[in-house]
């Protein structure tokens, strides 16, 4: 499969446009609730008016409607907890516990896909767990910083299960399930952020309409079209770009100071990760061989 320029730089884009996420969230008065739910409601609309012009049917059966439901749930969860973890901890911390989403799919993938785990998977398991060991330095539950990175964890969980989701769902169209996600994930939020205050300053805002924009419909929309043009490899290392990119945007935006102990902790959960997309990749390889 030829690579095309133009499809790694919307995946470099849409790795740039995200990476605001932690920084912004971190620095911005709104919680948690009022975060996700605008940006939801930005993003929702979008994807839906991007769906309409598709002229795609939403003619679908109770079982499909129900895993957009599931859909939704998942990952309005997964979204409050990551938020959560930012707000307790740091932007880097919350960036790189969720990013343990890639071992959790392995994990995932084994029990409920029952696909086989390889030497490399297992070798990558344990990485990931000397890494989080590093980048946790003290287990402590009244600790912000401990609990935020138990909540990141958690929250990759979360993220990991989505696309299990979407594998036993692709009788639905990619946009459906997307639109689906986003607008089920907002009405899940809707009941929490109507009584909130939204006592916020026009940067609160501005910031908020931003991530809503910038960070969440512009950079999904450019991951989906990187995605579906790239090789599952490429992308899958691509992606942990985010990491170093969101570490920079926290230091310059939310001025964080970077310890020795967070850049060991992140280079080797990097690496784990980045083990197991190569090693999936190598043993889709095989079985197309086979």
């Amino acid at each position: 499969m030829q690579v095309r320029l133009s499809a790694i730089i919307y995946a470099l884009l849409a790795i740039l446009l995200m990476s605001f996420v932690p920084a912004l969230i971190k620095i911005n008065a709104a919680n948690e609730v009022e975060i996700a739910f605008v940006r939801l409601a930005v993003a929702g609309t979008g994807v839906y008016i991007f769906l309409k012009i598709k002229r795609l049917s939403l003619n679908l059966n109770l079982n499909q409607w129900l895993a957009l439901g599931l859909l939704g749930g998942v990952f309005a969860v997964h979204w409050f907890l990551y938020f959560k973890s930012i707000k307790l901890s740091t932007p880097s911390v919350g960036a790189i516990t969720v990013s343990t989403y890639g071992i959790h799919v392995a994990l995932l993938s084994r029990w409920l896909l029952k696909q086989s785990m390889t030497r490399y998977d297992i070798v990558a398991l344990v990485l990931a767990g000397f890494g989080l060991y590093i980048l946790i330095p003290e287990f402590n539950w009244h600790s912000d910083y401990f609990l935020g990175a138990v909540l990141g964890i958690a929250s990759g969980f979360l993220y990991a299960c989505l696309p299990i989701i979407h594998q036993k769902n692709l009788d639905i169209d990619a946009t459906v399930r997307t639109a689906g996600q986003f607008i089920f994930a907002c009405i899940c939020f809707g009941p929490f952020a109507i009584p909130q205050n939204w006592s916020l300053s026009v940067n609160d805002w501005q910031g908020l309409i931003f991530l809503g924009i910038v960070s969440t419909l512009l950079a999904h929309s450019f991951w989906i079209k990187a995605t579906s043009e790239l090789p599952g490899v490429i992308s899958g290392v691509v992606y942990y770009l985010y990491i170093p990119a969101a570490m920079l945007m926290s230091v310059l935006l939310a001025e964080e100071k970077i310890t020795g102990s967070l850049v060991t902790g992140a280079l080797i959960i990097i690496v784990s990760n980045v083990l197991l997309v190569v090693s999936k990749w190598k043993h889709s390889k095989t079985i197309k061989k086979a």
